[in-house]
Parts: C-alpha cells; structure tokens; sequence
C-alpha cells in the first residue's frame, strides 16, 4: 500500500512538472513569433543559426 502511494504521488508530480514545462515551451514559442514577426526581413529561424 505504501509503494503505491509513493508511486502514485511520483506520477503526480511528474504530470505536474510535464506540465510546467510544456507551459514553459509555449509560451516561448509564442515569444520568438513574435518577435519574429516585430523583425520585418528576418527569418523566423535566424536566431537559432550558429556559427
């Protein structure tokens, strides 16, 4: 009964730190378009050239 409590308290806190991230990603994603698009002429993946 404990394990099973912990296992499910583990997959708990995953889901949650899954989705903080994903939040995270997104709303970074949602950041570089616009400034992509505040950038007229510039590719939207120029920033992720290295060189």
């Amino acid at each position: 009964m404990e394990r099973e409590n912990v296992e499910r308290e583990t997959a708990l806190v995953q889901n949650r730190t899954a989705e903080a991230h994903l939040q995270f990603v997104e709303e970074e994603l949602e950041r570089r378009r616009e400034e992509a698009r505040a950038v007229p002429g510039e590719s939207s993946n120029s920033s992720d050239v290295t060189g």
